[in-house]
């Protein structure tokens, strides 16, 4: 029995020995995902704040950066404002935005996508629209008051909301 102990140990020895030597490598793959959401983010800032004289039928404007615009880069996206609280209740223009000094008086304007006023800003086929590239657009809004002339001197305004989807 003395001899098979070390006869033992050695073939433990070298079976370990061998174990070590012949190590494989094992290699698995590591998956990194995940969910990216269509995004865009809409600040929108007041327009007009001008002075114009009380014999005026009209005056135009434009607000270049009234809106500012930024969605993810692929990412469509339409703009388009609400009637505002006055729609309607200038005299002689039932379809027209209105200002009002809120003592009933009502001065008819429009929003418009361009500088000369040509091109409406509303509803259906008057949307802002583009595609997101992921920077910070400033778009412009253009505004036309009518009829100055027909109302008193004062302070008149309109709030109207404006709704961006993507």
């Amino acid at each position: 029995m003395r001899k098979s102990l070390p006869i033992l140990t050695l073939a433990l020895a070298a079976s370990l020995a061998s174990w070590s030597v012949a190590a494989d490598d094992l290699t698995e793959d590591l998956t990194v995902s995940a969910t990216f959401r269509n995004e865009c983010f809409l600040q929108v800032n007041d327009i007009g704040g001008g002075e114009y004289g009380g014999l005026s039928t009209g005056t135009q404007g434009f607000s270049n950066g009234a809106l500012l615009v930024r969605c993810n880069a692929g990412t469509a996206y339409s703009i388009v404002p609400g009637d505002g609280t006055n729609y309607g209740q200038a005299v002689g223009e039932p379809n027209k935005r209105a200002v009002s000094d809120g003592a009933g008086n009502f001065v008819a304007y429009g929003l418009f996508k361009d500088p000369g006023a040509t091109q409406t800003w509303g509803a259906g086929a008057d949307l802002i629209e583009g595609v997101g590239n992921g920077e910070l657009l400033q778009l412009g809004v253009g505004y036309a008051f009518y009829n100055i002339s027909k109302v008193p001197g004062g302070d008149y305004s309109d709030t109207v909301s404006v709704t961006l989807t993507f």
